[in-house]
């Protein structure tokens, strides 16, 4: 079983936290960074863990862009 971490993945379209709890993964995405680190620091309190990891997402998304994106 994985250890309870949590993770804040910079990504092309925004940063999505990533929280390992009991073995189970679940993924919350935001658009803005500090929307992302607010949701990260409650989570880390509740998991009451020490530390959160940054990591950034060096794969290109190869879905489409949403018509209002721009380029």
């Amino acid at each position: 079983m994985r250890p309870n971490q949590i993770s804040i993945i910079a990504g092309e379209f925004g940063w999505t936290v990533q929280v390992v709890e009991n073995g189970f993964v679940t993924e919350q995405t935001f658009t803005v960074e500090k929307h992302a680190m607010a949701w990260a620091s409650g989570q880390q309190i509740r998991l009451e863990l020490h530390e959160i990891d940054h990591q950034e997402n060096t794969e290109r998304s190869t879905s489409p862009r949403h018509p209002n994106d721009r380029p």
